[in-house]
């Protein structure tokens, strides 16, 4: 009986360990996915604001595809098949995974242009990050 209770003791203990090591590495994954995201969105942001500049007429892009026909953008291939991006007007740039990204399709991180920061999956929301702003601001 003894012996009993120490196989389902170590059983358990094991079972725990597996547990905790797939939740951190799931935990990894969706960190480096989200920083793909942002990194990505933060070149669209750079390139739009020189595609702005750059003819003289200030116009926000409307699309990627017009940021990488010009020659300001260059997404490479992986990320283009874990994430679809999107510019909406100068408020915001969305990146939405696709079935291919290992964080599963759907999740979105978006960088909201008019408060300078990233909301979204794995991300503090936009109330979270004013409100540190305005702590850090203060301090």
């Amino acid at each position: 009986m003894k012996s009993l209770a120490k196989i389902l003791l170590t059983l358990l203990i094991v079972i725990s360990l597996l547990v905790g090591f797939l939740y951190l590495k799931n935990e990894r994954v969706v960190r480096n996915q989200v920083e793909l995201a942002q990194n990505t969105i933060g070149a669209i942001y750079i390139a739009a604001k020189m595609h702005c500049g750059s003819d003289r007429s200030y116009e926000w892009p409307p699309e990627i595809e017009d940021l990488i026909k010009a020659g300001y953008l260059d997404i490479d291939t992986i990320t283009a098949e874990n994430w679809l991006f999107e510019i909406t007007g100068q408020e915001s740039i969305t990146a939405t995974s696709t079935e291919n990204n290992p964080i599963g399709k759907g999740k979105i991180v978006t960088y909201d242009i008019i408060h300078g920061v990233f909301i979204g999956y794995g991300l503090p929301s936009l109330e979270e990050q004013l409100n540190a702003k305005k702590v850090q601001k203060n301090n």
